[in-house]
């Protein structure tokens, strides 16, 4: 009776470690490629980084934060997502009212670069006076990161967290 017992509960042992889930920290998607951290700026001058995470095989999510130096060390932050086609890409976030003009800029992707470029002068992204995304950012890691530090010091996983509901 007492090796009966033992030989069922290692095969209840077996079978629920059989249907324990497997922990996958990302999926490999076609964008994993551009997935990484990209820097811009010398300390004491502007600066910035864009934090990318592969989403699917046509989306990323970026987390952008910039400061814009001396004198005033004005800054910003911003994550969302964007749809990616050949290394390319464009955000956009529409006017909220009449007197803003909206958010636009192109992502575009080489080798070792991330290039941002405001389009059409729609640079109303929220962020302080005299901050934009405007610049050619340095690839420093080309590891996929699970997660980003935003300026209040807050840990937000991209897995986790949509861009929608980041504010919430």
């Amino acid at each position: 009776m007492k090796y009966l017992l033992i030989i069922i509960v290692l095969m209840l042992s077996i079978r629920f470690y059989g249907q324990t889930a497997i922990k996958r920290t990302s999926p490999h998607y076609l964008t994993t490629k551009y997935a990484g951290k990209y820097n811009y700026g010398k300390k004491d001058s502007r600066v910035g980084f864009v934090t990318i995470y592969p989403e699917s095989d046509s989306t990323i999510l970026f987390y952008f934060e910039s400061n814009r130096g001396a004198p005033g060390y004005n800054s910003g932050s911003l994550y969302e997502q964007v749809k990616i086609l050949n290394d390319t890409g464009i955000y956009y976030l529409p006017a909220r009212d009449s007197l803003d003009k909206g958010c636009k800029f192109s992502f575009i992707f080489t080798k070792d670069n991330l290039i941002l470029t405001t389009i059409n002068n729609l640079d109303d992204c929220g962020f302080g006076y005299g901050v934009f995304v405007d610049g050619k950012y340095a690839r420093s890691s080309d590891k996929t990161p699970l997660n980003f530090t935003d300026r209040q010091s807050k840990e937000v996983f991209f897995g986790k967290t949509k861009p929608q509901d980041y504010l919430k």
